[in-house]
Parts: structure tokens; C-alpha cells; sequence
């Protein structure tokens, strides 16, 4: 099996009979997979620590329990994909197209996701504890559950994103979420004032 980048030409080659073995084949390798176009491929539960996916193709790829942990994914196009659960520990995903992405329950520990676009991602039960989010689009974001302990999130757009309290939930955690995800659009708001000579932007 091939797998092909963006432009169509072969990156790697295998005699391996399905698309996950062949990229857990590549990875293993150490094969650089920039900008393979993986899109709605299968790589659930996978094993694909460290790889190189900078630029790649993986829009509304079936990601599920996948182990991303140390990836190079930075400006990856995950739009729509289905992340749920996946180890993504110090993964690199900045300036990642992650709109849409089904993130339920997945490890982003110390990740790098500065200037991801996230908008309208499901991150429900994420951690996000020490994740790098700066100047991250998150409108929409569904952030249920989610521990953005030590998150660094500055310059981070997080409008609609402050969820009211739902049946269930532990009122005191809640609060402490909210109070960061305020705190995190109240400092991009000011910075916006400050890019705009301190006019509201129209």
C-alpha cells in the first residue's frame, strides 16, 4: 500500500494490506510524512508516537485511542476528526486546523496548540493541563469537563465558550473552570483594545 501526499506523489511504500499498518509501518521507520493526505483514513487505536505529520492531510480521520504523543502534527488539517480518547501528550499542533474535532477525553498534557484553530471542537472531559494555547481559536469550543490547569492562554479567543452549570456537575469545579476561561477572554479582549488604539472593534 501507498501512502501519497498532498500533490500525489508516494512518500512511502509498503506490502502491508491496510492504511493503518502502513503508517504505523512509516512511523516506525521514522519516515517523514509531511503532508500525506490521510484524510478520513482509519488509524483508530494506532501507534503513531512521534510521528512526522507536519502539514498532513488528516481531515475527518477515525483517530480514536490513537497514540500521538510527541507528533509533529504543527498545521495538520484534523478538521473533523475523530480524536476521542487519543494520547496526544506534548504533541506539537500548532497552528492545527482542528475545527469540528471530536477530542472527548483526550490527553493533551503539555501539548503545543498555539494559534490552533478549534473552533466548534469538542474537548469534553480534555486534559489540557500545561497545553500551550495561546492566541488558540476556541469559539464554540465545547469545554465540558475539561482541566486547563497551568494552560498557558494568552491571546486565546475563547468567546462562547464559558458553559453555564449542567445536571451533575460539580458546582465548585465549574466555577474554577469558568473563572480561567473569563480570565483568558477578558485578557484577549483587552490585548484586541490595545491592538485597536482602545476602540471596540466594530
Amino acid at each position: 500500500m501507498e501512502i501519497r501526499d498532498r500533490y500525489d506523489d508516494v512518500i512511502f511504500k509498503d506490502d502491508r494490506a491496510t492504511v493503518k499498518a502502513t503508517v504505523e509501518a512509516a512511523v516506525e521507520q521514522g519516515v517523514n510524512l509531511e503532508s500525506a493526505d490521510l484524510a478520513v483514513a482509519d488509524l483508530k487505536g494506532s501507534n503513531l508516537v512521534g510521528a512526522k505529520l507536519e502539514d498532513a492531510n488528516l481531515s475527518g480521520a477515525k483517530l480514536r485511542g490513537a497514540k500521538l504523543a510527541g507528533a509533529d502534527l504543527k498545521e495538520a488539517y484534523l478538521a473533523d476528526a475523530s480524536l476521542q480518547g487519543a494520547n496526544l501528550k506534548g504533541a506539537y499542533l500548532s497552528d492545527a486546523d482542528l475545527r469540528f474535532a471530536d477530542l472527548t477525553g483526550a490527553d493533551l498534557k503539555g501539548a503545543d496548540l498555539a494559534g490552533a484553530d478549534l473552533r466548534n471542537a469538542t474537548m469534553k472531559d480534555a486534559n489540557l493541563r500545561s497545553a500551550n494555547l495561546e492566541n488558540a481559536d476556541l469559539k464554540g469550543a465545547d469545554l465540558t469537563g475539561a482541566s486547563l490547569a497551568d494552560a498557558k492562554l494568552k491571546g486565546a479567543d475563547l468567546e462562547a465558550a464559558v458553559r453555564g452549570p449542567q445536571k451533575g456537575d460539580d458546582l465548585a469545579a465549574l466555577k474554577k473552570e469558568n473563572a480561567l476561561l473569563r480570565e483568558a477572554l477578558d485578557n484577549y479582549k483587552q490585548a484586541d483594545l490595545e491592538k485597536t488604539g482602545g476602540r471596540e472593534k466594530e
